[in-house]
């Protein structure tokens, strides 16, 4: 129940910017992203960096909900249908705009997401991999051409914009496709930028022989492959800082975005040739609203300037210091900081507690260290006297 499992090379900056800021934090799950930043009644909780609402969280899980809220705003958004079955997805594809994209109704960082389906075995195929995942029926709506971009708000306001492009390999007439991909992902691996290994998943290996290649093909000197057409992080997509060139228009609309689901943090994503332009010039559309946004891919971009939305986050919920921390007293003496704090609750012999509602003295325990950790943890307290 600490935070050292979170600090890792690829999520650290949350627990970086908490520990940085002095903000008194537990695990609340153990080997899990789920933990508590604050105590009493001025904690937060959240996953990772999800601190919305159950209801807004619900919509964004479902991207047919999320469809449905977009529409009703006014959103540009791809046409689509939800496949239930083989006879669906036949009979669907006839109708619906070609090239096509199959995908879970439920995942995120891409998972089973197959795209540029132009083929009806190829969106068999699709829909396979696709209906792998959690859900009642995956969708398929039309493939929209251009780059992929995602656009953070935290608080209503927009903090970052990031430009994530598919990996790629070049050949050198010697290596095969695969051995590309692991000498790049031994690369990545001594970067200090954030840029996760290159996925080899059912998609890619989908893609590689759409485009007559296979992982044991060997790629010309000097040819340029993509290994997979979403520029998903986490599959191993490139990403770039775009944030000062998004059009005001997709910022505006971003906003409004937000605001109508109820989000406290949000990342909208957006498939345009130009983000420079408006959406109505380009053609482009709003394709996801993600609850939990991955802000830390905007703090070690591998193209740009970093922005530390680690640290915006942890600003937005406590503003302060003080606005983390409630009154606790040790033998006349105020606990200031999580050492300290740390320290006094691993303290075996059963102590007098009492905890402080506002004004009022609720209630007096005795209790050895561990209840006392959780009822730290788990209620509004206002003050404890140890």
């Amino acid at each position: 129940m600490d935070i050292k499992s979170i600090t890792n090379v690829y999520n650290n900056a949350i627990g970086r910017a908490i520990v940085r800021k002095k903000i008194p934090h537990f695990r609340i799950l153990k080997k899990s992203s789920t933990f508590q930043v604050g105590l009493g009644y001025k904690q937060r909780r959240f996953l990772y960096d999800d601190i919305n609402s159950s209801a807004a969280s619900r919509i964004c899980n479902n991207k047919s909900f999320t469809k449905y809220f977009l529409r009703q705003l006014g959103v540009p958004v791809p046409v689509g249908e939800k496949i239930y079955n083989a006879d669906d997805l036949e009979r669907e594809f006839k109708t619906i705009k070609k090239p096509v994209v199959i995908k879970p109704v439920s995942e995120m960082w891409g998972k089973g997401i197959s795209t540029n389906i132009t083929t009806l075995d190829g969106a068999r195929r699709a829909y396979a991999i696709a209906a792998q995942f959690h859900g009642e029926y995956v969708i398929m709506e039309e493939h929209i051409m251009g780059d992929d971009y995602r656009i953070l708000f935290l608080g209503g306001k927009y903090i970052a914009g990031l430009k994530r492009t598919p990996p790629f390999v070049i050949g050198n007439g010697t290596d095969t496709i695969e051995n590309l991909i692991a000498k790049e992902n031994a690369q990545r691996k001594k970067s200090v930028k954030i840029i996760k290994e290159i996925l080899v998943d059912a998609p890619v290996i989908n893609f590689l022989k759409k485009n007559g290649y296979s992982l044991k093909s060997v790629l010309p000197r000097g040819e340029v492959l993509r290994i997979r057409m979403t520029g998903n992080i986490s599959s191993g997509g490139i990403s770039e800082n775009v944030t000062a060139v998004v059009h005001p228009s997709i910022v505006r609309l971003g906003e409004e975005i937000v605001s109508y689901i109820g989000l406290e943090i949000g990342g909208v994503d957006v498939l345009t040739s130009d983000i420079t332009l408006p959406l109505e010039k380009t053609g482009g559309k709003v394709t996801e609203i993600n609850q939990n946004p991955d802000i830390v891919m905007h703090t070690k971009p591998y193209i740009g300037k970093p922005i530390d939305t680690a640290g915006l986050f942890i600003d937005y919920m406590f503003p302060s210091r003080e606005d983390a921390w409630i009154d606790i007293w040790c033998a006349g003496k105020k606990i200031r900081t999580q050492r300290e704090l740390n320290k006094n609750l691993r303290v075996v012999p059963k102590k007098v507690v009492y905890i402080h509602r506002g004004s009022r003295r609720m209630r007096t325990i005795a209790c050895p260290d561990k209840p006392l950790f959780n009822y730290l943890i788990s209620n509004r307290t206002y003050s404890v006297t140890l």
